[in-house]
C-alpha cells in the first residue's frame, strides 16, 4: 500500500518478458527484494497482514533494509 510500489507490465514500451516476471511483476523499492513478487498469480486485498512464503521460513515480515531487518 506504499506510494512507490509498482505493478510493471512493460519495459521500454515492450511487454515484460516471462524471464523478467512478465506479464506482470511487482517492484517494492523500499523493501528487501523478497517482499516483491516476480510472478503474480493473483492479488488479494486483506484487512490484516499474513506471512508470505519467506516470512513463514524465518525472514522478517517488515523487511526494512535501512534497519538491517532481514530475519525474525
Amino acid at each position: 500500500m506504499k506510494y512507490d510500489v509498482l505493478l510493471v507490465h512493460e519495459w521500454e514500451n515492450q511487454p515484460l518478458v516471462r524471464e523478467h516476471g512478465g506479464p506482470v511483476r511487482m517492484i517494492t523499492p523500499q523493501l528487501y527484494a523478497w517482499k516483491g513478487a516476480k510472478w503474480i498469480g493473483e492479488i488479494i486485498f486483506r484487512d490484516s497482514d499474513e506471512l508470505g512464503f519467506w516470512g513463514k521460513r524465518g525472514y522478517s515480515n517488515t523487511a526494512e533494509p535501512w534497519l538491517n531487518d532481514r530475519y525474525c
